[in-house]
């Protein structure tokens, strides 16, 4: 009796190897459903969530190191700390048109960061160490907040240039400025 009550789940099973079906439903109604047809692993699900949703989420609910990030913006911000100070103005115009353009609510930090570093050369360093001060402070906080944190993080890492063995340069180039 046994062997015959399995029988009909094994051919189910080599019939539908992808039991169960997981599909993404749009909000507009108008678009189909999409199969997913990858991994079944949780990285992978949420790879998949990622590119159809447009967010950054990584396992575990944490944003990615892309979230917030605009790429106009981290063009400007990587050759920013290099402008002279005669050149500073016009770029921060033509951020601000980017970030006024952007769909990301916090572009308008690259500006805020922009105007913060033409009066302050340290700015960059003390801002980043207070960012991190408050993110390990992560659990006592609203999760929005926490996250508000994450993505101005992440902009400020388009300001921060890397050296080729990977060592960060900020304290060089912000005492070069």
């Amino acid at each position: 009796m046994a062997a015959s009550s399995s029988f009909p789940h094994s051919i189910f099973f080599r019939r539908h190897p992808r039991f169960p079906t997981i599909k993404f439903v749009f909000k507009d109604k108008s678009k189909a459903p999409i199969n997913y047809q990858e991994a079944r692993s949780a990285e992978a699900i949420i790879k998949f969530l990622n590119k159809q949703c447009g967010t950054f989420r990584a396992p575990g609910g944490l944003l990615l190191p892309e979230a917030g990030r605009v790429a106009g913006l981290d063009e400007i911000a990587k050759s920013f700390l290099g402008l002279s100070s005669k050149e500073r103005p016009s770029i921060i115009k033509k951020a601000t048109e980017i970030a006024l353009s952007a769909s990301e609510n916090m572009a308008s930090y690259y500006i805020k960061v922009m105007n913060k570093l033409s009066s302050d050369k340290s700015w960059l360093n003390k801002e980043s160490k207070r960012l991190k001060k408050l993110a390990e402070k992560g659990a006592i906080m609203a999760s929005d907040k926490f996250e508000e944190l994450q993505i101005k993080q992440n902009i400020l890492q388009a300001f921060i240039q890397v050296k080729e063995g990977g060592e960060s340069v900020v304290e060089k180039v912000t005492g070069e400025l």
